[in-house]
């Protein structure tokens, strides 16, 4: 297994704003690269990669991305305020700066106190046992299982009622996957859970010996994916005991 990279919500929230602040000023305005006088708008488009019918999305996803890390920091950092009202400053920048403005008046808000606090933050929440940090290439293997998965269910004798909440479950794993990817938010816990929970409100309308090949793989797919969660990671007896193999797990 390839070493893991940190991907986490504040990760992911500073270093696009390391990315802002590292835009230069040129008098009262800014620069990137060599352009002069860059809007928020261009300014963010070009950090991020974007076009522009995409930013409004991503600068939602941002929104979110805050959101996350206030309530890591409320659940795990004593004497929480004083950060959660510096992360209220950012959301109020990102909320009411015009995206046509300067993109020095996004940066005036950057201040070395927020900056500072965003560190603080990321150093504390780095020692949280519960912020699961999952491998590239364990991502790589759900992936090519979903496909392999679709491609079984197309073939068994599962009932189609089934096979469309199964491949509405396998949507939301890959849904997580790029939530993960793109913003460091790990979701896996709650969609492995409504998995587990769609096989086993449908389990009596599965046949286990005409769908031995499915299940098999079903089983290889859950035991992978289990380890993107809490549970996996504390190998708890009470999800080990009914998780053990789909196969009796249905039974």
């Amino acid at each position: 297994m390839e070493a893991t990279k940190r991907n986490t919500p504040i990760d992911n929230l500073n270093e696009f704003l390391d990315s802002v602040r590292g835009i230069k000023k040129t008098g009262s305005v800014s620069v990137i690269s060599s352009e002069v006088g860059i809007s928020i708008e261009k300014a963010f488009c070009d950090i991020l990669k974007i076009d522009k019918k995409e930013l409004y999305s991503v600068l939602s996803g941002y929104l979110q991305l805050i959101t996350v890390i206030k309530n890591q920091i409320k659940v795990n950092i004593k004497n929480h305020d004083k950060y959660v009202s510096q992360l209220d400053v950012l959301e109020r920048a990102f909320v009411s700066v015009g995206l046509d403005r300067d993109v020095s008046v996004f940066q005036s808000y950057l201040t070395e106190k927020l900056i500072t606090t965003l560190d603080i933050c990321a150093d504390n929440l780095d020692g949280i046992d519960d912020l699961i940090i999952v491998p590239e290439d364990v991502l790589d293997k759900i992936e090519n299982q979903i496909s392999e998965l679709i491609k079984l269910l197309e073939d068994s004798q599962i009932p189609q009622k089934v096979s469309k909440v199964l491949l509405h479950k396998l949507d939301e794993v890959e849904h997580a996957i790029k939530q993960y990817r793109r913003w460091g938010i790990n979701e896996f816990e709650q969609v492995y859970d409504s998995f587990l929970g769609g096989l086993y409100k449908h389990r009596q309308d599965i046949n286990a010996e005409e769908n031995k090949s499915f299940l098999e793989k079903l089983n290889s797919f859950m035991g992978v994916f289990r380890t993107t969660t809490q549970t996996g990671k504390d190998i708890l007896d009470t999800s080990k005991g009914i998780t053990d193999t789909v196969i009796s797990f249905l039974e």
